[in-house]
């Protein structure tokens, strides 16, 4: 769970995308990447981790 919800930050953080993160090597699917975006990463949590990276 942590190496998808990783990934789909990795996708938007880099602006590549999830559907070229998912076309790696690492075997997570596109489906999973979606769902770990719906599911856990709201705007709530994104603003709350904002200061842990400054």
């Amino acid at each position: 769970m942590l190496e998808r919800l990783l990934l789909a930050l990795y996708a938007y953080g880099t602006n590549t995308g999830i559907r070229a993160v998912a076309a790696g090597e690492h075997g997570h699917r596109e489906e999973e990447l979606y769902y770990m975006r719906r599911r856990y990463l709201t705007a709530d949590l994104v603003r709350a981790g904002l200061p842990l990276v400054t």
